[in-house]
């Protein structure tokens, strides 16, 4: 059974990723390989609590890059 912050992170995480991946603007390619990361990041979250917690978690430090180095391409 998940406890209440395990359930929350998965929470956040789900919807953290429906919204990056509801993005028109983004790139096929780069929609593929973050579907492909949402089960990694969805069990570090389940397993790391700091991740909820943490805005400098490095979970967090590598999407926030994905982001800024995808955010110039058409």
């Amino acid at each position: 059974p998940l406890d209440s912050g395990t359930a929350e992170a998965e929470t956040l995480v789900n919807r953290l990723f429906d919204q990056i991946l509801a993005d028109t603007k983004l790139v096929e390619n780069v929609r593929t390989l973050l579907v492909r990361l949402k089960p990694a990041v969805l069990s570090l979250a389940r397993r790391d609590p700091a991740l909820v917690r943490q805005s400098d978690h490095p979970a967090w430090q590598l999407l926030n890059r994905l982001s800024a180095h995808c955010a110039g391409y058409d």
